[in-house]
């Protein structure tokens, strides 16, 4: 009787050894393989000590009503596991990691439904290689392919076709080729996450890098922006904190080639220019620029302006012309502010309106660290020529003004008087501008009416290197350009990274949750099991 119970606690004690040894070296160390075999020898030896005890529990527990049960057990067991192969097919998924790393932007979904040919992509990966991140990789492309059957997912085994692995210079595992109508982009594991060197904590960004490489096969002739130079303005290829070389970047990325325009040294603005961006010049605009500014808009041109309270004033000789105008100010937050960042940190609301609604229904704020009112001017003082349609875009609170003083400014001791520009002060416009009986475009179209554009911000650093990824100030920024470029259809709210670090999971963490699955369905069993053998031993009383 001892030999048979002995051989009992053995094999239960070898179990629970292989699961530990499991979890922590994994199901092919030498360990776990020879503990395993170890415990099927012992169950074995606990079969052949108790065959007859086995042999008679069947015998008496052979009714119709335990066969039925054991059925019942059999296929709900059954359903569980077809249920867990079919998930793996079905094309509704609940997202329910906690940085939503499957749950597409607005952008994403926007471009995937621009894809009207069929787009391929490869996913070089061998069976035999596993992580969390290549698991990332390919559950995060099943969900691109899953939204447009246009959108066509393969996996390949570079090992077992290497042929086709050389075709794409493919040289290791992990990599994802992007092809349409015969351009291809290949983009490498390392290149969906970034890991920070002090604590390796994790972001993931695969949708952002995705996304930019499918709208990079989908565009069609970049468009060309120019960036005024010599007159002071941000410097666009500055990396440091004060620098424009971010913005600039995701701008690039956009399907947008930018160009210097020093307009001193050119007789005029070149014919391909989409748009001409201003960045907070502070220094005179001289008056043989201004006349070709003004001439490029009147034929249909656009201009972006971001201004500073340094800016110099002859800007608004380019402002006017859009029926707005600029006074130095500087914007000061009675109402919504925090006190650790001051009161010229301006958290503005929003106005709904095209390149501001996707923010909105996201709850997506913007920050501006400094910023100056925008005026408008009164309607007897606009160019006669034009209908406009001025559209504001972002406000200050109503208890806010706009200090007029220097001395004030100088100080920090600002107050409220007379002189002051009262709130809500509005800190960002767009203007559509329609004038009549004009014959030739840029474009060299003949025409009656030509629609110019220009927007303006009252800040500047809201986009610098510092800021322009703190909320929504990249995606303000990035629509109001492509509403400026007639690129309507651009308009959204961009992909961002995931810092999530509960994701990159060890190899010791995911056994342990795969032994902890199966526990939760062997305990879902254990309360019948142990209800039907009390009430068998109740039955033989």
């Amino acid at each position: 009787m001892k030999v048979k119970v002995f051989s009992l606690f053995l094999a239960l004690g070898l179990l629970v050894a292989s699961i530990v040894l499991y979890v922590v070296f994994g199901l092919f160390a030498i360990v776990t393989k020879a503990s395993f075999g170890l415990t099927v020898v012992a169950f074995i030896l606990y079969v052949i000590l108790n065959r007859d005890e086995i042999l008679r529990f069947f015998k008496k527990s052979a009714s119709v009503t335990t066969f039925y049960k054991i059925l019942q057990i059999g296929m709900v067991f059954g359903i569980l596991v077809f249920i867990y192969l079919l998930s793996d097919f079905l094309s509704w998924k609940l997202d329910l990691t906690s940085g939503r790393l499957y749950s597409f932007s607005e952008e994403t979904k926007s471009v995937l439904k621009g894809i009207t040919n069929d787009f391929n992509i490869l996913l070089f990966k061998s069976p035999d290689m596993r992580s969390p991140l290549l698991d990332y990789q390919e559950n995060l492309l099943k969900a691109y392919a899953e939204k447009n059957k246009r959108v066509h997912l393969e996996k390949i085994d570079p090992i077992q076709n290497s042929p086709k692995a050389f075709d794409y210079n493919v040289k290791e595992g992990g990599a994802a080729v992007f092809e349409y109508q015969g351009n291809k982009i290949t983009v490498d594991l390392k290149k969906i996450f970034d890991r920070d060197q002090e604590t390796g904590d994790i972001s993931y960004k695969g949708e952002e890098v995705f996304t930019k490489t499918i709208k990079s096969l989908l565009a069609s002739k970049p468009k060309n922006v120019y960036l005024l130079v010599g007159h002071g303005e941000g410097n666009p290829y500055d990396r440091g904190n004060n620098g424009f070389k971010g913005i600039f970047e995701k701008i690039s990325e956009d399907n947008v080639k930018l160009n210097q325009l020093n307009l001193l040294s050119i007789p005029e603005i070149p014919v391909d220019c989409s748009l001409i961006v201003i960045v907070n010049p502070v220094k005179p605009v001289f008056p043989e620029e201004l006349d070709k500014i003004v001439n490029y808009m009147r034929q249909g041109g656009s201009v972006l302006v971001l201004l500073e309270y340094q800016a110099h004033i002859t800007i608004n000789d380019i402002l006017r012309q859009m029926g707005l105008f600029y006074l130095e100010n500087l914007a000061i937050e009675d109402e919504d502010y925090n006190p650790q960042l001051g009161r010229t940190t301006i958290i503005p609301k929003f106005v709904p309106g095209e390149m501001t609604s996707l923010l909105i229904q996201n709850r997506i704020p913007v920050e501006m660290r400094t910023a100056v009112g925008i005026l408008e001017l009164p309607l007897q003082e606009r160019p006669k020529d034009s209908v406009y349609e001025i559209i504001p875009l972002l406000k200050s609170s109503k208890n806010s003004f706009g200090e007029t003083s220097r001395n004030e400014i100088s100080s920090g001791k600002v107050s409220f008087d007379k002189r002051d520009l009262k709130g809500p002060l509005s800190l960002g416009y767009a203007v559509r501008a329609k004038r009549q009986s004009v014959l030739n475009t840029r474009d060299g179209e003949t025409t009656n009416t030509v629609e110019s554009r220009m927007a303006v911000f009252g800040d500047a650093d809201f986009v610098n290197n510092t800021y322009f990824e703190r909320g929504g100030n990249a995606d303000l920024f990035l629509n109001t350009m492509n509403f400026l470029l007639k690129r309507e259809a651009a308009i959204t709210v961009r992909p961002k990274k995931s810092a999530v670090t509960g994701f990159q999971l060890t190899g010791s963490e995911r056994r342990f949750l795969t032994i902890f699955a199966f526990s939760i369905f062997v305990l879902y069993l254990m309360p019948g099991v142990f209800i039907f053998l009390k009430r068998r031993s109740k039955v033989k009383e």
